[in-house]
């Protein structure tokens, strides 16, 4: 059986067990052994109980647009520093951490 994203496996005869749904995409994963663990500190991440303020969101735009900034002139550390900064002014935008986290994947 192949494992589906969303939890499901097909059998062999093309149907669906468990959770998964016809247009998932289908993987194959090897889950034995071990997975090395990475020693990178942690990133800082926002307060979401913090009431977000309109100087914030622009102060987070603008560090998000130094951020691409940096990316276009192929700097590494630089988005990442600008977007935590974003992420700390404005830790409700799932946007500022999604584009951090894309950005971090890309440089493996």
């Amino acid at each position: 059986m192949k494992k589906l994203c969303g939890g499901g496996e097909r059998r062999g005869n093309g149907r669906l067990r468990g959770r998964g749904r016809r247009d998932l995409v289908e993987f194959d994963v090897e889950l034995e052994g071990e997975v090395e663990s990475d020693n990178d500190p942690l990133q800082k991440m926002g307060d979401p109980t913090v009431e977000v303020l309109e100087e914030n969101r622009d102060a987070t735009q603008m560090a998000k647009g130094q951020a691409m900034e940096s990316i276009s002139e192929g700097k590494l550390e630089e988005p990442i520093e600008y977007l935590t900064e974003a992420i700390l002014l404005n830790p409700t935008s799932a946007i500022m951490y999604a584009t951090r986290g894309g950005i971090l994947f890309d440089n493996l």
